[in-house]
């Protein structure tokens, strides 16, 4: 549970972050975000998961559902959790939009903001699958060299054993 701006005073809003380590359907996600939510009081609710592979069917990361709902994969052994920084600031500024008469908060300059900062997320993540792309690409042509290297020092231990039976039959002759 976050509570924004809480260490000021009563906080503008809350939000509430479910971390999942399973794939779950649609509506299971659904079901258990609008639950906690309603639990803990939140106005916005965001579902963690480690992996793209297990963001709920038929639902993407970054996308807003429902005008209070958020899905993010955030795998802690990436590095940086750029993701996860970007999910809480959207549901953050989300929150802050419906109560922006409160905040005197210019929502269409945010409202811009963060379309901008999702197309460059997208951009991000985007440049990070082709680079795991060019790195399989390398690390098999890495292991296509190892086996040709090894196949040619199998061939030079053939030469040199052709060399060390030529000679050995050589020194009976010289003697």
């Amino acid at each position: 549970m976050v509570a924004i701006g809480g260490c000021h005073g009563p906080p503008q809003g809350r939000i509430v972050f479910e971390a999942k380590n399973s794939r779950l359907s649609r509506p299971e996600a659904v079901r258990q975000l609008d639950e906690a939510r309603r639990e803990r009081n939140a106005d916005y609710a965001v579902l963690v998961v480690p992996s793209e592979e297990k963001v709920p069917a038929r639902m993407h990361a970054l996308r807003e559902y429902n005008g209070d709902k958020l899905i993010v994969a955030f795998d802690p052994e990436e590095g940086y959790p750029l993701a996860l920084e970007l999910a809480y600031k959207l549901a953050r500024a989300r929150v802050l939009m419906s109560r922006a008469g409160e905040a005197g908060l210019d929502t269409g300059a945010l409202r811009d903001t963060v379309e901008r900062a999702l197309q460059s997320f997208e951009e991000v993540r985007r440049i990070k699958q082709q680079l795991t792309g060019a790195k399989t690409q390398i690390d098999k042509a890495g292991e296509i060299v190892d086996s040709l290297a090894d196949r040619v020092k199998g061939h030079l231990r053939e030469i040199d054993e052709i060399v060390q039976t030529a000679e050995e039959a050589a020194e009976p002759e010289a003697a």
